[in-house]
């Protein structure tokens, strides 16, 4: 008989962000967290086993660096974590600059291709997309 371990959703306070920088220094460096986001996560055992960052700009939020620890991958946590900051994406009109192989899965969470793009979130896009050619913008439709 298999036992699994049950994971729980929080919001980490700023003085717990030692322990989520490791984790995202671990499997995506190229995304590490920075005191003016909000940070989601799953943990089991007290682990952290994904992650998600949600960033302000302005009137805007943005959902970037979203992470499943690799050998968690394909158990749903993903979708897990993108239902439980709903009510965030619903507080805030929000954003996600997605690669394209993620589009389909965040179409599933109600983000669409956006046509009508304020220029904040625009600009900020638009570094993203210097980086990384495959960027998608995409916005929270509920």
């Amino acid at each position: 008989m298999t036992h699994q371990s049950a994971i729980t959703f929080q919001w980490l306070a700023p003085e717990q962000f030692n322990q989520v920088k490791a984790f995202y220094k671990q499997y995506m460096k190229q995304a590490m967290p920075n005191s003016k986001e909000r940070i989601a996560v799953l943990t089991e055992q007290q682990a952290i086993v994904a992650a998600v960052k949600l960033r302000h700009l302005g009137q805007y939020s943005f959902v970037t660096g979203l992470i499943v620890q690799p050998e968690k991958q394909g158990q749903g946590l993903g979708h897990q974590l993108m239902a439980a900051i709903t009510p965030q994406l619903i507080a805030h009109q929000c954003f996600i600059f997605a690669v394209s192989d993620l589009q389909r899965f965040y179409q599933q969470h109600h983000f669409s291709l956006c046509l009508h793009v304020p220029n904040e979130i625009k600009q900020q896009f638009l570094k993203y997309r210097a980086k990384q050619a495959d960027l998608q913008l995409l916005q929270y439709q509920p």
